[in-house]
């Protein structure tokens, strides 16, 4: 799969950022996200469950056979994602 350049819409007002629903407003920068980051945010969410910190045990029992990050540490990342995708004059 190749990866789309960034690029982001920029619009003078709400209004007309209401035109656009639907529609891809915009890519953002990817983001690595590491083994520091997901146990950082195990530990300040509280959610420290082997699934997102223990590498050992993910190789023998998780389909995934490594980590995986916590699906609200995924979506806490909208709004970063929507900065780099949308500005409002």
């Amino acid at each position: 799969m190749k990866k789309k350049e960034a690029y982001k819409t920029h619009f003078k007002n709400l209004d007309e950022m209401g035109k656009c629903v639907g529609k891809e407003l915009g890519i953002s920068e990817w983001i690595e996200i590491t083994q520091d980051k997901i146990s950082v945010f195990a530990k300040i969410t509280e959610d420290e469950q082997w699934i997102h910190l223990d590498a050992e045990k993910c190789a023998k029992e998780s389909p995934y056979k490594t980590t995986i990050a916590h699906g609200f540490m995924i979506l806490s990342l909208a709004s970063r994602f929507s900065y780099d995708t949308v500005t409002i004059e």
